[in-house]
């Protein structure tokens, strides 16, 4: 009676382990023992971050995964494998690279459909890989030029930490309005000087104006003596004939200026 109890026991386990075996097997992605894959391969610079057995995508859909990563004439070839009923969706235009799911998430190959209607590509031939678009692929592959990102946002805040000390940024503020307004008196003074000269200028100012252009105008006819002076060169040349260097010449020259002395 014990002996079939524990018969009874062994097969019930036996049954349930099987069961759940069965259970993993249709609920799992794969289905491995129901599924046909094929084999592709590409030739990527690096694969940081990519494991054995990483989710393979196609346009954003669980394709396949990760099969085998080798160095092969300084390229490192990774070998997957995609469902096989996705194999129309994979052409020669189509092109792989490595991307991230979410911020800290693990990475995968990610496959481009290629253009409806063109051949399925050859799995003997390999898929054509690109830089990443990925931002955080982006971000590795920069990471120079990111860090300078960081050090302007930290110098950014230095300035803004200085700003907001003793309330420096307030006095300078106040003291700009403050500015902003004396401006704004002066230019006020300004408007209303100069409406003030436009609504009536003074007459003796405007005679004053006007005898002073007839003046500058007789000169530049010619009119008098300076402006005869000015505009008839032989009265100059005449001028230097009688103040020349001989001792008579330089008499007149003392009395000229004996003279020019009384008069003043």
């Amino acid at each position: 009676m014990e002996n079939k109890n524990q018969f009874r026991v062994g097969v019930f386990l036996s049954l349930g382990i099987v069961s759940l075996c069965l259970v993993i097997l249709f609920l799992g992605g794969e289905k491995l023992m129901f599924t046909s894959h094929i084999l592709y391969r590409t030739e990527l610079d690096q694969v940081t971050g990519l494991n054995i057995g990483s989710v393979v995508s196609l346009s954003g859909l669980s394709v396949g995964n990760v099969r085998t990563m080798e160095f092969k004439d300084q390229k490192l070839v990774v070998t997957f494998k995609v469902n096989e009923k996705f194999k129309n969706q994979i052409s020669k235009n189509s092109t792989i690279d490595i991307r991230t799911q979410g911020a800290l998430g693990d990475k995968f190959l990610y496959i481009t459909a290629g253009n409806p209607g063109d051949a399925p590509l050859d799995p003997i031939l390999p898929i054509p890989s690109v830089k990443s678009s990925d931002i955080f692929g982006m971000i590795a592959e920069k990471g120079a030029e990111a860090a300078k990102v960081f050090d302007i946002i930290n110098e950014v805040y230095k300035f803004t930490k200085i700003l907001n000390e003793d309330n420096r940024s307030l006095k300078m503020l106040n003291n700009l309005s403050e500015t902003t307004q004396s401006l704004k008196l002066m230019s006020q003074d300004a408007r209303e000087m100069m409406a003030s000269l436009k609504a009536g200028t003074p007459k003796d100012v405007q005679e004053s104006a006007k005898k002073l252009n007839q003046i500058l105008s007789k000169i530049d006819r010619g009119e008098g003596t300076l402006g005869a002076l000015i505009n008839d060169p032989s009265l100059h040349e005449q001028l230097k004939s009688l103040l020349g260097s001989n001792a008579k010449k330089q008499s007149l020259k003392s009395l000229m200026r004996s003279t020019i002395n009384e008069n003043e």
